[in-house]
């Protein structure tokens, strides 16, 4: 098998779409033109890649009343800045690493991390691959706020003074897929912001950092097992009846094979399905 050479692989990677915005965007080369995209948050950097010369990327950025988006899929660069803003990075593709303070942390598959405004902060991406990110700046006084609202206590508010890494799924709760279902709303709204303001878009975003940060308020883990035990017994509903379609079934069959009484399966199947008298509506 030949050696690989580096970037070899960077140059046959397709692009994934983009999240909102136009997701047919043409991929760019040059080095500084990626840059220009990030001066908002970081207006005094250094940037550097070991790929300069072959160096791609496509994105977009969008604002919304103190919120700026930016996506983009790219080669390799590292990064040494300041940071105006708090952040949050939530990756698309590939691995990113950040420095703050001598402390390293990761960013990949279902972790994120946050990125304070800080004096100094290192970042790099992956050297053979495209990486891909989200990384949001927001206002975190309205986030506090948005947190004692939504808890009526003070106790969870944060205070971001560093970088750290944060999960972006609990259980069966992908915050990610969340994040990435709200963002499609620009496109929804065709990047109106007025349109976008209206429907409360700031609003959610901040709404779902909340559930992001306390999702242990939130989501706790009983009502979660609880949720799961639920649609067990739902989808071993349907599959009895599915199997014995043709017989003359009775709810009793119904709480032997389930091991629930009548009642807790007419619950489930008015909550799950609108199901009032199961077997005979669901056949």
């Amino acid at each position: 098998m030949p050696a690989r050479t580096k970037g070899q692989n960077i140059q046959s990677t397709p692009f994934p779409s983009l999240v909102f915005g136009n997701s047919q965007s043409s991929i760019n080369s040059g080095f500084y033109g990626m840059v220009d995209q990030f001066c908002h948050l970081t207006p005094e950097c250094d940037y550097e890649s070991k790929q300069k010369s072959g160096f791609m990327h496509k994105g977009n950025v969008f604002s919304i009343n103190g919120i700026t988006i930016n996506q983009n899929y790219y080669s390799h660069f590292l990064a040494t800045s300041p940071v105006k803003q708090h952040n949050i990075l939530i990756p698309l593709a590939g691995h990113h690493f950040g420095i703050f303070n001598d402390k390293k942390v990761l960013a990949t598959q279902n972790q994120g991390f946050f990125i304070p405004e800080n004096k100094q902060f290192f970042f790099e991406t992956d050297l053979e691959t495209i990486a891909g990110s989200l990384i949001i700046s927001y206002d975190i006084h309205r986030l506090n706020n948005t947190i004692e609202v939504m808890t009526g206590s003070t106790q969870c508010t944060i205070n971001e003074s560093s970088v750290k890494e944060i999960p972006l799924a609990y259980k069966t709760v992908s915050f990610k897929k969340l994040m990435m279902a709200l963002l499609s709303q620009i496109d929804s709204f065709n990047a109106n912001k007025e349109l976008l303001a209206l429907s409360g878009f700031d609003d959610q975003f901040y709404r779902l950092l909340t559930l992001l940060l306390c999702k242990e308020h939130f989501l706790k883990e009983e009502v979660c097992d609880n949720y799961d035990k639920k649609k067990s017994t739902i989808r071993k509903f349907e599959q009895f009846i599915d199997e014995n379609i043709e017989k003359s079934l009775h709810l009793s069959d119904l709480e032997s094979h389930l091991g629930v009484t009548s009642r807790t399966l007419q619950y489930h199947c008015i909550q799950h399905l609108g199901l009032i008298n199961p077997v005979a509506i669901y056949i």
